[in-house]
């Protein structure tokens, strides 16, 4: 940003395939397995001073857990960097 020259905004898709080994131990504990887990990830960071960095990053997963049946997550995060 033009008002903001230290900041950085980022977008990210990440995918994990669950191994078959995964698959059938979550379908032995009676879950209908899915093949994988997908994510959305949006964050941003910027300076609040020299020594100071602010990061809040918003993520969505669909199929967490492996399984077909759990609902989404949003995962929230806040970082705070200082370097002294």
């Amino acid at each position: 940003m033009m008002s903001r020259p230290d900041s950085k905004f980022s977008i990210g898709v990440q995918h994990a395939w669950a191994s078959g080994h995964l698959r059938d131990q979550v379908r032995a504990d009676g879950i209908d397995p899915a093949s994988g887990k997908t994510g959305f990830e949006v964050t941003y960071a910027d300076n609040l001073a020299q020594w100071l960095t602010i990061q809040p990053d918003l993520q969505w997963i669909r199929c967490p857990g492996s399984g077909r049946a759990a609902s989404d997550a949003v995962v929230a995060t806040l970082r705070l960097t200082a370097s002294f």
